[in-house]
């Protein structure tokens, strides 16, 4: 039976429905409450009960609220309601660290105007792969840190008033006014990442990053060695790379003084993501296991038949194999788009190999069709059969150490709307560190254009990725090289000719010229031949030996020789 055999059973093919709260285990893990009603009932009841006392005592005892009398609440703020969230902790291997329960304000009660800015960036996932690879290459030690309560640690500067959430009660006339900020209010991440920020540069760090979550600190020791910290934050976890024990031991002890810290130690678990270093031979890996063992539980596939690429050779989707909208199930509908979702988080943390699988699926998310559900169903088959798949990324030569190559690909006019897909991949130390597959917005006209613009897109990556290098300390020796195997391609972002053919290319993507051009240029363009490029993974369904050979290169399995062409 093929795939799109079957999906003709829409309802059986997408069996996504989520484990029910009654204690029983999800993938081996118990199962959080969705909702406060869910806790009880359960064979767990007792461990969410505690759970929620504790989380009251401690917003008590950090001093988050203090009650007030309802008669002094100025008549245009109104009482908040509160909530309870449930969350199960595990650490790498899947084994139950902490039952957690969080109160969080009614956001939604909110009336604009009320609140100040709420914009709160994170670490981009490229970031947290450029530092493991250096650690990798430099033998900086990798370690984390978890603080515990961050929101509720901000200062509450504008007026905010709630009650308790759940089963918790205050007498008669009495509401909570927040002195701290609480999860759930609109505010909270701004000022969370305002206090952690502002702490970080009042203690000597250097913010590397215009979204303000990497920094940097360095000391001259008394031999003239030179002490360095790498740390990028995201939310209240965050990534440390260090060359110097004693210096982060420093780091941790002041920062302790300040914040109840937890999890902290060397690296092993992060965001969902395994990571494994060996400072003996150079090595950093990074694989989602548990997070695939999750997914494929949840949709009912951890026993499918495995298969070797994400999609089959030459696969496009159409727009032509959805359904009428009258026919639309919303349960088939909801559980293609949690499936999609899940898989769209492997895509761009550690499985790239996945990504032009899982984002032709994405198109197609209001209104999936057989075709669509078999091609996402796919995508699950292969990650049952390679689950414990990652990066890796590993010491190099002196020559190509901690430099920047990429290589960028399109399909020219493959899909039914004749829209081209760009691909590229940026590599540092053996793998990659940031990547994309695209649909183009525009329709390209001639695969040199198709060609141009996925070059151009590339070429911006290097660009911010070249100046994050160089301000934590490594200096890129000349032009980032970009692979391309398109000869009209290279000659039009040369300006050599073939201004008839291009004047009507859109400016912005004229900015790759800019970048390659001059007397110390930023990227520069090399020929490879179409059978060696990458990134042709990240454009089309490839058979498997094409395939597997491209990913080898990618995700460093194997070492890269591609730079050394350049």
């Amino acid at each position: 039976m093929n795939d799109t055999d079957e999906s003709a059973v829409i309802a059986s093919a997408m069996a996504a429905t989520i484990c029910e709260d009654d204690g029983i285990e999800f993938a081996g893990t118990p199962v959080a409450p969705r909702h406060y009603n869910a806790v009880f009932g359960r064979k767990d009841e007792a461990l969410w009960v505690e759970a929620m006392d504790k989380e009251i005592i401690k917003c008590f005892e950090m001093g988050t609220w203090e009650i007030v009398d309802t008669a002094d609440i100025p008549p245009e703020c109104s009482v908040m309601g509160t909530c309870f969230s449930f969350k199960v902790k595990c650490d790498s291997d899947g084994k139950l660290l902490e039952c957690r329960a969080r109160a969080n304000a009614n956001e939604t009660q909110q009336k604009p105007g009320s609140y100040g800015e709420t914009f709160a960036p994170t670490s981009k996932f490229s970031v947290i792969r450029t530092i493991c690879a250096i650690a990798a290459q430099e033998n900086l030690t990798l370690y984390q840190f978890d603080v515990k309560g961050a929101f509720l640690l901000a200062p509450c500067k504008e007026p905010v008033y709630m009650n308790l959430p759940g089963r918790y009660r205050l007498p008669p006339g009495k509401a909570l006014k927040c002195r701290k900020l609480l999860y759930g209010l609109k505010q909270s991440a701004f000022g969370w990442h305002e206090m952690i920020s502002g702490w970080l540069l009042d203690h000597g760090f250097e913010n590397l990053d215009s979204d303000g979550v990497t920094f940097k600190k360095e000391t001259v020791n008394k031999d003239g060695t030179v002490s360095k910290l790498l740390l990028t934050i995201h939310v209240d976890d965050a990534i440390v790379a260090t060359n110097d024990d004693a210096f982060y031991k420093k780091f941790m002890d002041e920062l302790g003084k300040s914040f109840e810290l937890s999890a902290s130690g060397k690296l092993t678990w992060f965001l969902g993501c395994k990571v494994e270093q060996d400072l003996i031979k150079g090595t950093v890996r990074m694989s989602q296991e548990k997070y695939c063992n999750d997914v494929l539980t949840r949709f009912k596939m951890s026993d499918a038949n495995a298969v070797h690429t994400p999609c089959e050779a030459n696969q496009h989707l159409q727009a032509a194999d959805s359904p009428r909208l009258e026919d639309r199930d919303p349960n088939v509908v909801r559980d293609y788009q949690q499936a999609v979702g899940s898989c769209m988080f492997l895509t761009v943390f550690t499985r790239g190999n996945c990504a032009f699988a899982v984002n032709q699926c994405a198109r197609f998310m209001s209104n999936p069709g057989p075709t669509h559900i078999a091609a996402i169903r796919r995508v699950l088959r292969y990650l049952a059969g390679t689950r414990s798949m990652g990066l890796t990324f590993r010491r190099t030569d002196e020559a190509h150490a901690n430099q920047l190559y990429a290589t960028a690909d399109a399909d020219h006019a493959g899909a039914d709307d004749r829209r081209s897909v760009s691909g590229w991949a940026v590599m540092l130390n053996g793998a990659m560190v940031s990547w994309a597959s695209k649909r183009q917005p525009v329709t390209a006209i001639s695969s040199t254009e198709s060609e141009f613009y996925s070059v151009s897109l590339c070429g911006l990556d290097c660009v911010y990725l070249r100046r994050m290098m160089e301000m934590m300390g490594y200096k890129q020796l000349g032009a980032t090289a970009i692979a391309q195997d398109n000869n009209a391609c290279i000659f039009l972002v040369k300006g050599s000719g073939m201004y008839n053919r291009a004047r009507h290319i859109d400016t912005r993507v004229y900015r790759i010229r800019e970048l390659a051009a001059g007397a110390s240029p930023e990227v520069k363009l090399f020929k490879i031949a179409g059978t060696d490029q990458p990134s042709d993974l990240f454009t089309k369904g490839l058979p498997r030996p094409a395939f597997e050979k491209y990913r080898a290169v990618l995700m460093g399995e194997v070492p890269s020789t591609l730079h050394k062409n350049t």
